[in-house]
């Protein structure tokens, strides 16, 4: 007899905002709020601020997620400075 296949559905939005609720899938900054690595990341803007100052505050960081964060403002100011020419 066949094996009947598994049924694919992806989260609801209620399925999100549960996990969310219970801090699972929130901001990964979340998780920082409140620590002396949150301030430093609040006195620069990361969107202008040197490569070497992100990669300080990123190598820093006080969890993966918060890593993880970081390292996508880096790739988009890598894409950016490809794009428009600007050195990052």
């Amino acid at each position: 007899m066949p094996q009947e296949a598994e049924e694919f559905s992806l989260p609801t939005s209620l399925d999100i905002v549960q996990q969310a609720a219970c801090g699972e899938h929130g901001h990964p900054l979340s998780t920082a709020m409140q620590t002396d690595w949150a301030i430093q990341l609040e006195l620069i803007d990361v969107f202008a601020a040197s490569r070497d100052t992100l990669t300080e505050l990123q190598q820093s960081a006080p969890s993966r997620r918060c890593h993880d964060w970081l390292q996508g403002i880096i790739d988009t100011r890598c894409m950016v400075a490809a794009v428009t020419g600007v050195p990052f």
